[in-house]
Formats: structure tokens, C-alpha cells, sequence
């Protein structure tokens, strides 16, 4: 069933808020003061830093045989020691290499690093199909999904999981992950049918420059106001497209597995209508055009669209259906459709540049400027085949921000190119909790060793709102699965817990609320075989709500989700 997602200015950005906490009480007891709240002292976390590399020889095929000391890695411009390393050369583990055991700094909390991943690790693949109606020319589109279809066979099933996603003015998740293959190519073969805008959109620019070239607006000033009405028109059409993108790439920032994104589309450009400036200023070369154009700029919006699919883990292959743009816009095939004044290097350069950029700081792939698809949808399988496993171990306290990556080589091979993602955002496990929380209101994570459970009451209708209503759901863990310490003859450990809420198509921010054990433990033998109940009321919107929780023993670690869903009938 098809489901549509949209900006997450909606009901669910303000509407869910934890009215209150309650704790159930499960036990009496006198209050300790003189033992307090246990203290966690800052967490030093022993973590891998994973790297993929694709080398290429100037041929473009993958260079084999390289060793862990042919490497320099570096990070915010400090070179790092590569304590794990490994070449995967079609699909398998070689020349694999892990460092000693490192030496850990004292500290409260401290986690062991990751090892290199295995062969089946690293070949978690979660392939997104990603169609930008919006974006794309349908005369071109077809050949390209002929071959997103062939690629979808060849690698969906056997435990690779591929999903097909459209935009058409909204995201719409066409199928959800799944290794059926079929199930994807289906799904492919319908957007053949679709439109697509980019067509209105030429019409648009070749009456809009017939009208410059015959000099009907007569004056310079009335030119330059059709030329950035048709500029912002676009740039508006931009920004709900990359907005679209960039919350879906925030919707899978939790899952696991190697994500690959293929995007397909004629182009996005970095300045909306730069082509059209361009030949205004050629008809008035005494005025200043690009003054006007460069406010139109997206390049802060494509470099947020970098960092959050850095931050998610997902390489970015970006796929040009106009294939060789010998003829601009359209193609050879299509030159009919083009206003023949267009200077064709500046639109190319204009709608490429955004995809190279954004593939190659991620670590993918850009199909642009070619005919030959099959050999593009080749790269794209090379890089989950066939490239260099490098990880590097960090000690310093974690923070949420990113980090400067530079990979390069020691010895010089003729033409190579290097690809890899150019920053990693350093998460805290409080970031990393809360990227799962969200993606699982989409994609349900079954991972929950704490057996947690979570059941609701009736709602009732908020007072000053009648379209909010007030959901009290409970928490529930058995005190069996929670692990806490003993320390002067009391149990104490912390849990945190997050919440977030949404419909299928919009979703709250993750709400987070902590709770301190500090059982004596003579109480702690009357509560074996009961469960901790942890009570809250929600204040949320009616209809069809999923709910997702999860919780973090801070103690070892241990996460564990779950996911509800709760149907809100509103009053007749």
C-alpha cells in the first residue's frame, strides 16, 4: 500500500508532549537520602569509526591487492591509526587485518570496540529506489527503470532488502523493504506511466526565452522579473524536494545494514534557472544578471542533504536519465522540446555538479552524461562489491557533531580515484537511540531484550483543544531483565526512555524522560517476577497513531523498541 510522508511541520511537531510521568509504585520503602541517585560519571566510549573506500584505476575498474599501510587516514586533518582493515573483493573478506587490544582509559562506562565485520555483515544491502517524478523528463526516464528493474533482479533476495520510493510533490513509499524482487520491479514498472513535470517546466523556459530573444518585454527590468519569477517558481519546487529527501534520509538514520540510494532524475539544479540568467545577460551584457541568479543558490541546501546521508549511513548514487546531454535538457533524441539559444555546457554543468557532489561526498556513485546505463548500474554494484573496509578506534568522550575524513595513498597509481563519505557525524547513544525511535515508527525494529511491553488506557478529549486528547499508556519491564548494581546493599541503575508518535505520513520528535533505581535490597527479593511499571499521558491527535518507544539500560547498555499502534476515535 502505497504511504505518503510529508514535512514534519505537522499536528505531530507540536502536538505530542508528555504531560506527565508518574512511577507506579511497586514497592514501600523509606527514603534513603544519605545513598542518593546513582552517579554515572561521563562515558568514555572505546568505538570503530568505519570507513569504506572504493579505489578506482583510471579506467574506472576497482584496484585489488592494496594493504592497510598503503592507506593514510585522517581525521579533521589528524592522522588516525587503521586498527582494522579489510579488502572485500566480489562480496568477500580478504587481506583482512585487526590491531592489538588497545590500552582503554579509566572511566565509569566503557564499551569494547567492534571487530572488522564479518563477510555476512558487511553485505547487510538495503537498496532504495528512490523516482523523483517532480525532477525527471518521461521520454528519458524509461530506458533508465528498464535498468533499475534488471539491477533489482539481479541483487534483491537472499537476505538483500530493496525498497522503491516516489516523489510526486510528496514522498510516497511504494513498497516497503522487502527481498522480493519482483515486488520491486512491479513497482518500477508503474512509474513508466507517470508524467512527470519536467516537461511543463520546458515549455515554460522555451516561451520564456522566445519572449527575451524577440525583445516582447521590451526592457531589461521587465525581462529580469519574468526570468526570477520562473527562477523562485522552481526554487520553491527545489526546496519541498530536497526537504523531502533529506526527511526520508532522517528516517532511516537507524537502521542497520549498508544502505545504497539510488536517485533518479534529469538533474537537480544548483541554481534554478542559471541557464536563463545566463542568456538574459548574453541579450544585455551591460547589466549585472548574476547578481539576481546567485540568490537563488541551493548549495547549502545539497550540503545538508550530504551531512544527513552521512549521518544515516547511506551512499548516494545519483542516476541522469537525459543520458549523453549532447543537446542539454533533452537529449539528442528531444532536441524539439529546447529552446535552441540554451547554452548547454552552463545547464549541464548547472543540474550535474549537485548529483556528482552529492555521490561522491557520500561515498557513492553519479551516473551523468552517459548512454550507457548498464555499465552505470555496473559502478553502482562495484561499490558495494569490491572496495577497502578501514576503522579507526576513538577514545575521546562522544559528542554529536561531525568530523573532516581524508583517505589518500601512498603509492602512486596512474589515474586513480578514491572514493569514500568525506565526514562522519559522531553520535552519542542517546542520538543513535533516537534515530531508531524514529525509524521505527516506519520500519518496525524487532529488537527487544528487555521485554518491554506497552499498553494503553481510554483517551479523553483535551479541555482547551478538542481535537487533542489525553492518552495514558504504560511501560513495562520485568525487573528480571534489568540489570542493576549493587552497592551498599542497594540495587541502583538508570533507564531512559524515548517517545515519539506519528500517522504514516507525519511524526513528533523523540521525547525523553529518565528514572533512577535506588532498591534496597531486601525490597529487591519482593519484586522477582513483577514487572516495573512506568506511567505517562500523552497528548495526542485523533485517528490512527503509532507509537514508539524505546528504552536504554544505562548500565550495560542494553536498548530495547517497541512498537504500538492505537486508533483515537474522535467524539460525534
Amino acid at each position: 500500500m502505497e504511504t505518503g510522508v510529508r514535512s514534519m511541520k505537522s499536528k505531530y511537531a507540536a502536538i505530542l508532549i508528555l504531560l506527565a510521568f508518574l512511577v507506579m509504585p511497586v514497592f514501600s520503602q523509606e527514603e534513603d537520602t544519605s545513598q542518593g541517585v546513582p552517579v554515572f560519571g561521563e562515558t568514555i566510549e572505546v568505538h570503530l569509526v568505519p570507513i569504506q573506500v572504493l579505489v578506482r584505476d583510471g579506467k574506472g575498474n576497482p584496484v585489488t591487492d592494496l594493504k592497510r599501510e598503503d592507506f593514510i587516514l585522517e581525521e579533521d586533518g589528524k592522522e588516525q591509526e587503521i586498527t582494522h582493515f579489510a579488502e572485500v573483493r566480489h562480496r568477500q573478506s580478504v587481506n583482512v587485518f585487526t590491531a592489538g587490544e588497545k590500552k582503554q582509559p579509566p572511566a565509569e562506562i566503557a564499551k569494547e570496540p567492534e571487530t572488522t565485520p564479518s563477510t555476512e555483515a558487511l553485505l547487510g544491502e538495503r537498496y532504495i529506489f528512490y523516482v523523483d517524478n517532480v525532477n525527471i523528463h518521461p521520454l528519458q526516464r524509461n530506458a533508465v527503470l528498464k535498468k533499475a528493474q534488471e539491477f533489482a533482479k539481479e541483487r534483491i533476495g537472499n537476505g538483500v532488502l530493496g525498497m522503491v520510493v516516489t516523489f510526486d510533490r510528496s514522498l510516497h513509499i511504494q513498497t516497503p523493504f522487502t527481498d522480493d524482487a519482483s515486488m520491486i520491479v512491479n513497482k518500477l514498472e508503474e512509474q513508466k506511466e507517470r508524467t512527470g513535470d519536467a516537461l511543463v517546466r520546458l515549455n515554460d523556459r522555451r516561451d520564456l526565452i522566445d519572449s527575451i530573444k524577440n525583445r516582447e518585454d521590451r526592457t531589461y527590468s521587465y525581462a529580469l522579473s519574468k526570468v526570477r519569477g520562473f527562477a523562485a517558481q522552481i526554487h520553491n519546487d527545489m526546496q519541498f524536494t530536497l526537504s523531502a529527501l533529506k526527511d526520508y534520509l532522517t528516517s532511516i538514520r537507524g537502521m542497520e545494514g549498508r544502505k545504497v540510494l539510488i536517485y533518479i532524475s534529469s538533474g537537480l539544479p544548483e541554481v534554478p534557472a542559471y541557464e536563463v540568467f545566463y542568456y538574459l545577460g548574453e541579450i544585455y551584457p551591460h547589466e549585472n544578471v548574476f547578481s539576481y541568479a546567485d540568490f537563488f543558490n541551493l548549495r547549502s541546501h545539497y550540503k545538508s542533504i550530504i551531512n544527513t546521508a552521512n549521518s544515516a549511513g547511506v551512499n548516494l548514487c545519483m542516476v541522469d536519465v537525459s543520458g549523453l546531454r549532447a543537446m542539454g535538457t533533452e537529449g539528442a533524441a528531444e532536441e524539439r522540446y529546447s529552446g535552441t539559444d540554451i547554452d548547454y555546457t552552463v545547464e549541464t554543468n548547472n543540474l550535474i555538479d549537485p548529483l556528482r557532489a552529492m555521490s561522491e561526498e557520500t561515498g557513492g556513485v553519479a551516473i551523468v552524461n552517459t548512454n550507457d546505463f548498464a555499465m552505470g548500474f555496473k559502478k553502482i554494484a562495484e561499490t558495494v562489491d569490491n572496495y577497502y573496509f578501514l576503522g579507526y578506534q576513538r577514545t575521546r568522550p562522544i559528542e554529536d557533531k561531525f568530523h573532516k575524513i581524508e583517505v589518500s595513498l601512498k603509492p602512486k597509481i596512474r589515474g586513480a580515484r578514491i572514493s569514500y563519505k568525506k565526514t562522519f557525524l559522531e553520535k552519542s547513544i542517546h542520538s543513535i537511540m533516537g534515530d531508531k525511535i524514529i525509524a521505527n515508527l516506519i520500519f518496525p525494529e524487532d529488537h527487544n531484550p528487555l521485554e518491554i511491553s506497552v499498553t494503553f488506557q481510554q483517551p479523553t478529549v483535551k479541555e482547551d483543544n478538542k481535537e487533542a486528547f489525553i492518552l495514558p499508556m504504560t511501560v513495562e519491564i520485568p525487573f528480571s531483565s534489568l540489570n542493576l548494581t549493587l552497592k551498599n546493599d542497594r540495587h541502583i541503575g538508570r533507564i531512559k526512555i524515548g517517545i515519539a508518535a506519528g500517522d504514516g505520513k507525519d511524526r513528533s520528535e523523540v521525547i525523553w524522560k529518565n528514572h533512577d533505581f535506588n532498591i534496597p535490597a531486601t525490597a529487591m527479593k519482593e519484586l522477582e517476577g513483577t514487572t516495573f511499571k512506568y506511567n505517562l499521558e500523552l497528548m495526542i491527535g485523533g485517528g490512527a497513531n503509532i507509537i514508539s518507544v524505546g528504552v536504554l539500560n544505562e548500565l550495560d547498555g542494553t536498548e530495547s523498541y517497541k512498537r504500538e499502534r492505537v486508533f483515537i476515535r474522535p467524539p460525534q
